[in-house]
């Protein structure tokens, strides 16, 4: 594998765990919100 390979599918990777950590951010705030 090449390394601009690998730093396309770790960017992927990072770009991914991100918006479902934000997703998931999303999800809590939006529950907390709504219980509170």
């Amino acid at each position: 594998m090449e390394n601009k390979e690998v730093l396309q599918l770790t960017k992927t990777d990072l770009l991914g765990s991100a918006g479902v950590a934000m997703a998931l951010t999303a999800l809590i705030m939006f529950l907390s919100s709504a219980l509170v």
